[in-house]
């Protein structure tokens, strides 16, 4: 099979320079000048089909660009996880209709300025850690959601965890579990949940 000659053709941000490689007409190989200045060996029918154009920059300007703006964590007219996990963080924080506002706003659980202030702020501490099925996770229970306070867990951790959480809270606003001394907290410190929540629930309605 004849091999088309392929000098001096551009595809994409790719100009060929010269045959190179292999003596196939099916694998045949071409060293191209990117537009960015690199070089780099492409088989000729990804060039032709437009497969490749770049030598990767084209590909890396796209991923940075995407990283720069909230739409670029987007998928198909679906929100990125990432971006759907910092809105479900704000609401259980800041909304008291959510579900697990009790948990986490209810408990004086707070989202730092930082992060409320910009979805980009959460993704540039959270990021670089991140990878897919990682769920959010607060180091310090009683801690707010901060940079220096929150890792990424895998569904399995997350559930041990949550085990462990759900035994150090409380189904009560303001009733606190105290790791230091193994003490729980409401107005002042009791040695148990049941007396806590039982002095919340005496006083509750002079609140």
């Amino acid at each position: 099979m004849k091999i088309k000659d392929l000098t001096g053709q551009t595809f994409g941000r790719l100009k060929v320079i010269k045959r190179d490689g292999s003596n196939s007409a099916k694998k045949a190989t071409w060293l191209c000048q990117c537009k960015c200045g690199n070089t780099v060996i492409v088989v000729g029918y990804k060039l032709r089909r437009t497969d490749t154009q770049s030598c990767g920059c084209l590909r890396r300007e796209k991923i940075k660009e995407g990283a720069n703006t909230s739409h670029g964590f987007s998928r198909h007219g679906r929100r990125h996880s990432l971006y759907a996990c910092w809105q479900s963080m704000k609401k259980r924080c800041t909304n008291p209709t959510d579900s697990g506002y009790i948990n986490y706003g209810g408990r004086g659980i707070k989202v730092c300025d930082q992060w409320m202030q910009s979805f980009e702020n959460f993704r540039d501490d959270m990021l670089p850690t991140w990878r897919e099925k990682l769920e959010l996770d607060r180091i310090n229970n009683d801690g707010n959601y901060e940079p220096t306070n929150c890792k990424w867990s895998t569904r399995s951790e997350n559930g041990k965890n949550r085990r462990v959480k759900a035994e150090q809270q409380s189904k009560y606003p303001f009733v606190s579990y105290i790791k230091r001394g193994n003490r729980w907290k409401f107005e002042r410190s009791f040695s148990s949940k049941e007396e806590a929540e039982a002095f919340y629930l005496k006083i509750k309605d002079s609140l």
